[in-house]
């Protein structure tokens, strides 16, 4: 399966539509980009080295972040703010 990339912006009923695609295909990588620059973040799958470079990108950049954990089937959201 390909790559998806999708732009979430301000379109009225994009972030819906957008979230159909994502969970109706097993996707090989998702890419979302948007205009709102606070980072929702997971490790549940990687190495500690791809974490790493992921956190030195997101801080570089100087962008806040969550992160976000799956707990009892629901996301939990951990603040966590630069």
């Amino acid at each position: 399966m390909p790559t998806f990339i999708a732009c979430l912006l301000s379109g009225k009923g994009t972030w819906s539509e957008v979230l159909k695609i994502v969970n109706a295909k097993e996707w090989n990588k998702v890419f979302l980009i948007t205009n709102d620059f606070e980072i929702a973040l997971n490790f549940a799958s990687g190495t500690g080295k791809e974490h790493m470079a992921l956190m030195e990108a997101i801080l570089e950049l100087g962008l806040n972040f969550r992160l976000v954990t799956l707990k009892n089937g629901e996301v939990e959201v951990m603040g966590m703010e630069r």
